[in-house]
């Protein structure tokens, strides 16, 4: 393997150790929620922030020796830029992992020769493909009763923490959201769905379901707070 090869893998490698523990951090988010982990969450928050520094400063120093005399010479970079262009094809993350080479190759040139020859100033694979969100979306039809189609979709979205009061719960997220299907001119008992991601977010000490209402060409956005309540000898969720 030649030395643009190894320098080409050597950048993959740091951006895919970097979006590994990325991920890992986003995926531990709702253990740190369940357990009312808060210090640990702002340290995860402070962490996700912070690790992409981290790893290119990491991926720099490698980089460094294995380039050692050629670091600096252009056209051993767009040889290294073209190989690392192979090695990202068909990968649903690419754009990321050009950015992250762009970072690479900013640091070592501090800025300059910001070329398409040498860097990503375009991605060959042009722009992100359409994205069928059916995959990260949960899907709740009301067939007429939006209440079932809420208490599905929060009955799916429960957290080890039980809700404190379910039928308060969903008595409260129907209402709003039948007066929202109401007020964009949309018939309550019309056959509307519900769509979820399929993820809850995590913001602080909350967690969100974020979706839409849609129905007769209409989407009406919601996001869902869930809080822990302050009673420690019975723990549980509300809405």
């Amino acid at each position: 393997m030649d030395k643009q090869s190894r320098l080409a893998r050597t950048i993959l490698n740091g951006f895919t150790a970097y979006f590994a523990e990325f991920e890992n951090i986003t995926l531990s988010a709702r253990t740190r929620f369940e357990n009312a982990e808060w210090r640990a969450a702002q340290e995860a928050s402070m962490r996700r922030i912070d690790i992409y520094k981290i790893k290119v400063l990491e991926t720099i120093d490698v980089v460094e020796y294995i380039a050692a005399e050629r670091l600096h010479d252009l056209s051993f970079w767009a040889e290294t830029r073209d190989i690392y262009a192979q090695l990202v094809r068909g990968m649903t993350n690419f754009e990321i992992a050009e950015t992250y080479y762009n970072s690479i190759f900013n640091a070592v040139f501090k800025h300059r020769w910001i070329r398409d020859d040498y860097a990503f100033v375009f991605s060959p694979q042009g722009d992100m493909p359409p994205v069928d969100v059916r995959r990260v979306l949960n899907t709740y039809r009301t067939r007429g009763d939006i209440q079932q189609a809420v208490e599905a979709m929060l009955r799916e979205y429960a957290m080890s923490r039980p809700y404190e009061d379910f039928d308060r719960e969903c008595a409260r997220v129907t209402e709003v959201m039948t007066a929202a299907v109401v007020d964009a001119g949309i018939d309550k008992q019309a056959d509307i769905e519900l769509h979820a991601l399929e993820h809850h977010f995590f913001r602080n000490k909350a967690a969100y379901i974020v979706g839409r209402i849609s129905g007769k060409g209409l989407q009406i956005p919601f996001v869902i707070p869930m809080l822990h309540t302050e009673d420690e000898a019975t723990p549980a969720v509300y809405l």
